[in-house]
């Protein structure tokens, strides 16, 4: 799959978008706010013009006397932004106006009666398509009303200020989301430009079917950890792969023999009429189908080991262990004249499954004895290191080639000079007791000259590590 250049694309926009929302989120707040705080501004501005009003018309108790000298209301109208100024008795009758010839204030009641209660009244409202506000003053002498004075002023230029303010955002808002869409675009593609060239070389491989390596690029890059870790998983999965195919085909070699063998025993026994060569037939067909049946058992135990976590861990003295073991093996020894020297010093407890630790051992020790030559001895030691145990079991048999040193651990694997020595075998002891050192935090390892001699060490975490 080709990484493609879109992806940028996309990533630029996500982060566009959310800039822009956020920019929009922050902007709505500050745009009411802007609106808020004008509309105050201009209905306090109605309310000044009215006490302003409220000064002059204080001066005069009649209607006679207000309007003879109504120039006084020069000082402030006509005024820039204000529209009206009316001069009410607390009859209700208009006693005084000057306004806008343009522009025609309704009477304002509700505001009327709020005034005469003491009140300050102030609202907002639009007269012929034009927004306006207003407000309205009570004039008292000696506690008794004299006047109510109405201010009426324009808010179109509060409202043209706010709609300009509104461009300018909208304004800055476009140019910052395209600002930051393109940065993000190009430092988005900068940056998925090594991406893109580890996906093409990536494909060529796999196109040629291979495993190799990724070129690393240099260590300053960020993708420099990714591509070791890359070909790190890729060499454990091409040597997973390889180790699958040898133990493919081991077990199609080892179970081709003793199939083939069954296959043969049965067919005499189809062509012979005598009962005792049938049965002689049969009884040899069985033999191979308990080895088989052997062989299926200790896969399912080295796959159950691989696959899961010692049981019943419990402290195991490796010492005890050892010492039932070469007891076991002393028949086997006599068999073949051969001796062994165990020195023991004193281990620390492990902790494990003290069956699966036997076996391990004993799997390791048989495998000693079976490749030794008559009269040899099996050299068996133990020491303790900080913080493990450490068992050495060295035989005199033929050794191991340097590369095959790591294969003997594989399933079904077998030596080629096992053949010439003509042993008896499937090749499942070595795994198994790696297998199970693992399991218990441990390691089983092999030493050999490739002549004479083979030593392998088991490992072990002691006391609480």
């Amino acid at each position: 799959m080709r990484l493609s250049w879109t992806t940028p694309n996309r990533r630029a926009a996500k982060t566009a978008f959310l800039v822009a929302l956020i920019g929009l989120a922050l902007g709505s707040f500050g745009l009411m706010y802007v609106r808020n705080n004008l509309l105050t501004n201009v209905l306090g501005f109605a309310r000044h013009e009215a006490e302003e009003a409220a000064i002059i018309a204080s001066r005069y108790s009649s209607v006679g006397d207000l309007r003879a000298n109504a120039r006084e209301f020069d000082f402030i109208f006509p005024e820039p932004g204000v529209v009206a100024l009316q001069v009410w008795t607390p009859g209700r009758e208009l006693a005084f106006e000057v306004r806008d010839p343009q522009l025609t204030p309704p009477v304002w009641r509700a505001g009327l009666e709020s005034a005469l209660r003491g009140e300050l009244p102030t609202e907002q409202i639009e007269i012929s398509g034009r927004r306006v506000a207003r407000s309205a003053l009570r004039v008292r002498e000696r506690d008794h009303p004299l006047w109510v004075v109405v201010s009426v002023v324009d808010c179109e230029d509060a409202y043209s200020t706010f709609s300009f303010c509104v461009y300018v955002f909208l304004l800055i808002l476009s140019a910052t989301t395209l600002i930051v869409w393109l940065g993000s675009w190009v430092l988005l593609r900068i940056a998925a430009r090594p991406l893109q060239h580890l996906v093409s070389e990536a494909q060529a491989l796999v196109a040629l079917g291979t495993h190799g390596p990724l070129t690393l690029p240099p260590r300053t890059s960020e993708m420099f950890e990714l591509v070791v870790l890359f070909n790190r998983l890729s060499e454990d999965a091409a040597s997973a792969i390889d180790r699958l195919k040898r133990f493919t085909s081991n077990v199609g070699h080892e179970l081709r023999t003793p199939l083939t063998r069954m296959r043969g025993e049965a067919e005499l026994a189809l062509d012979r009429h005598d009962p005792a060569e049938m049965q002689g037939a049969l009884e040899s067909v069985l033999e191979e189908v308990s080895s088989l049946r052997s062989v299926v058992d200790a896969l399912l135990e080295l796959a159950r080991e691989e696959a899961s976590s010692p049981r019943d861990s419990n402290p195991i003295s490796l010492t005890d262990v050892l010492s039932e073991i070469v007891e076991i093996a002393d028949p086997l020894l006599q068999e073949k004249a051969m001796s062994i020297d165990v020195d023991m010093t004193d281990l620390s407890p492990i902790q494990g499954n003290r069956e699966l630790i036997s076996r391990a051992l004993w799997n390791v020790l048989e495998n000693a004895i079976k490749y030794s030559p008559p009269e040899s001895t099996i050299t068996v030691t133990g020491s303790q290191a900080s913080s493990e145990a450490i068992i050495s079991i060295r035989d005199e048999g033929p050794g191991v080639g340097a590369d095959e040193l790591e294969a003997v651990f594989e399933p079904f694997f077998r030596s080629a000079d096992v053949a010439r020595f003509h042993r008896e075998g499937w090749g499942l002891g070595l795994p198994l007791a790696r297998s199970i050192a693992g399991r218990h935090g441990g390691d089983l390892r092999i030493d050999s000259t490739g002549s004479t001699g083979t030593t392998f060490v088991f490992r072990f975490p002691s006391g609480d590590h």
